[in-house]
C-alpha cells in the first residue's frame, strides 16, 4: 500500500475536500485507474482545464513518485 498510495491533501471535512475528491476520482478515471463504477464521472469543463493547465497548487497531472 505504501508502494502505490499518497496523501495528495490534508483538510477538513467540507466543500473543499468534496471538491478536492471529487477532482482526483476524474482524473484517475480519465487516465483509467479508477476501479469502482465508471459512469461516476460526469463531463467537467473546470476539470478538464485543470488537467491541461494545472496550476502550482499541487494539482499537477497524474505522476507517479517514489515514496523512499
Amino acid at each position: 500500500m505504501n508502494e502505490i498510495m499518497e496523501v495528495t491533501h490534508v483538510a477538513k471535512k467540507g466543500r473543499m475536500l468534496d471538491t478536492l475528491e471529487k477532482f482526483y476520482i476524474y482524473r484517475e478515471t480519465k487516465h483509467g485507474n479508477q476501479i469502482n463504477e465508471k459512469l461516476t464521472g460526469q463531463p467537467n469543463p473546470i476539470f478538464e482545464a485543470l488537467l491541461q493547465h494545472p496550476p502550482h497548487s499541487g494539482l499537477q497531472p497524474h505522476t507517479r513518485k517514489n515514496a523512499h
